[in-house]
């Protein structure tokens, strides 16, 4: 996927040079429907790539094109937030953090919401996400000031003390075994019964989404608003 990324890229900068931007804008009609619908594609690895490209359209091209558009992307952003895969609920979260920033007078219909699902996953499963919903509360801190920090210092206060009642990370390996010949920890017989991997469910890299599910998002009420949470053993 990143070499794909890069020679896309590439071929960008050599077809367009300097005018891809002003491009963008002339057809950002066109250029937005595609995007959105490509936030809502049954690879999520397709999602994920979507939302990265919904940041870098409302950062780097023409504002007064891009203004319109603003409250149709960030509904496709927030229907990724709550996507069943990690790595496109990280990329909506950063991508909605940087959507605040540059416009913060048009995302203020959705800001509410933001808010919710930043503070909710900042106990995410995934140390990415949770970093990520950090970063992009301080971007909201930067686009709305004192009213945006009040509402942040409020859940700071109760979930950093949090930390300490946090397990030690031996705890969760207590059951490696240094049994190898070079020392490397080594599961327990477990990893290595055929029948725990044998004619299992396959399940596509970073989502918790059976991978020729026709399903793509799960709508919850419940934890973190996907409906899925990973045991921690």
């Amino acid at each position: 996927a990143e070499g794909v990324r890069l020679y896309s890229q590439e071929t960008w900068r050599q077809v367009m040079g300097d005018s891809g931007r002003a491009a963008v804008a002339r057809y950002v009609d066109q250029v937005v429907f595609y995007y959105i619908s490509q936030s809502k594609a049954s690879n999520h690895a397709v999602r994920e790539a979507a939302c990265a490209v919904i940041a870098e359209l409302m950062e780097k091209v023409d504002r007064a094109a891009v203004s319109p558009h603003v409250p149709d992307l960030l509904r496709a952003l927030l229907l990724c937030f709550k996507d069943s895969s990690w790595p496109v609920r990280d990329a909506a979260c950063t991508a909605c953090g940087r959507c605040v920033l540059h416009y913060p007078q048009e995302a203020l219909e959705v800001v509410d919401h933001l808010y919710s699902l930043w503070f909710g996953h900042l106990w995410d499963n995934i140390p990415t996400v949770r970093e990520n919903s950090a970063s992009a509360l301080a971007s909201a801190i930067k686009a709305y000031g004192e009213e945006a920090t009040a509402k942040v210092v409020v859940v700071l206060r109760e979930l950093l003390p949090q930390a300490y009642q946090q397990p030690s990370e031996s705890q969760k390996y207590s059951d490696l075994e240094n049994t190898t010949t070079f020392g490397v920890a080594a599961r327990r017989n477990r990893d290595n019964d055929p029948a725990v991997h044998t004619n299992q469910d396959m399940f596509s890299c970073g989502s918790l989404s059976a991978r020729f599910s026709t399903e793509r998002l799960v709508r919850s009420d419940g934890c973190n608003d996907y409906g899925f949470a990973r045991w921690v053993c």
